[in-house]
């Protein structure tokens, strides 16, 4: 991924929106693998002990913010929008959720009421994307036994969930112009005060028409939908972004690179951080359909 990011980097033309993409992608890169090589037991265990810890700091501090400001909808804390608060919300419930299948005695009371104050504070948020995230955890969780039983349905998941993505993002920009979108959209607004229409229905079709015209390669490591679409906004989605950047060939071999980590996740079904794990991968996917993380 980062050679494919290189070589649009060179053959599109060198830009500093290029040169941060890229960056961006070898620190982070350099982050997990460096995490993944230098953490081994005791050192792992008092690194996610740490990561609860802060997690519990966080969710407290905001709750008591919130409660603080008379319970409002949409809480965005010091963040500009709320959208950033619940993601890093519900990533940060994993620390403190795999501390509590782990621990015994008032150390799991501990946890277990640190992950509710998360949930309030995801709760506060309204943000939709990561409700939405929330439900895809909570589901695969729960469903986990029987997926990780069958190898060979266990391989075919992450394809399946790519396929249904591809479907969400497709009918999402599509709906606005069928006769069920307003329809759908006043039950929505009845149900949770937001209309289901985000505003990203405003450009997605177009982002895609765009897409489109240069889909194996794209249009350069660093672009965004200001530089083909005259907009400020973001993509807000991950796999349009990255089309949008490097076309097909570089999502391809990004989600072929999440398949081998899902891959490595029935090594051990059977240990509860290894559960939760895939449950928050599956979570993280369908988040970035509608975010850009």
């Amino acid at each position: 991924l980062i050679a494919i990011y290189t070589l649009s980097l060179l053959v599109q033309g060198v830009s500093q929106q290029g040169l941060t993409s890229l960056l961006q992608l070898v620190l982070i890169t350099g982050f997990f693998n460096g995490i993944s090589l230098i953490l081994r037991g005791k050192g792992r265990e008092i690194f996610l002990m740490v990561l609860a810890s802060v997690a519990f700091v966080f969710f407290g501090i905001n709750v008591v913010l919130w409660l603080a400001s008379g319970m409002p909808s949409s809480f965005k804390s010091y963040f500009a929008h709320p959208n950033p608060l619940g993601a890093i919300t519900l990533f940060l419930l994993y620390f403190p959720l795999a501390q509590l299948s782990v621990s015994r005695g008032f150390l799991r009371y501990f946890w277990l009421g640190t992950s509710c104050l998360g949930l309030v504070l995801l709760f506060a948020t309204t943000s939709r994307s990561t409700w939405l995230a929330a439900i895809a955890i909570f589901v695969t969780y729960l469903l986990w036994n029987f997926i990780s039983r069958n190898r060979f349905f266990f391989t075919l998941i992450p394809f399946l969930l790519y396929s249904l993505i591809a479907a969400t993002i497709f009918v999402y920009a599509t709906l606005p112009q069928s006769p069920y979108g307003a329809p759908l959209n006043t039950l929505v607004k009845e149900v949770t005060g937001k209309n289901l229409f985000s505003g990203r229905d405003r450009f997605w079709l177009d982002l895609i028409t765009t897409i489109g015209e240069k889909p194996i390669f794209g249009y350069g490591a660093g672009s965004l939908p200001r530089d083909t679409l005259g907009i400020t906004l973001s993509t807000h989605s991950l796999y349009l972004q990255v089309l949008l950047q490097v076309g097909f060939i570089g999502l391809c071999v990004l989600l072929l690179a999440l398949w081998q980590v899902w891959l490595a996740f029935r090594r051990y079904p059977e240990h509860p951080w290894v559960r939760l794990s895939g449950a928050f991968f599956v979570g993280i996917l369908v988040h970035q359909i509608f975010e850009v993380s």
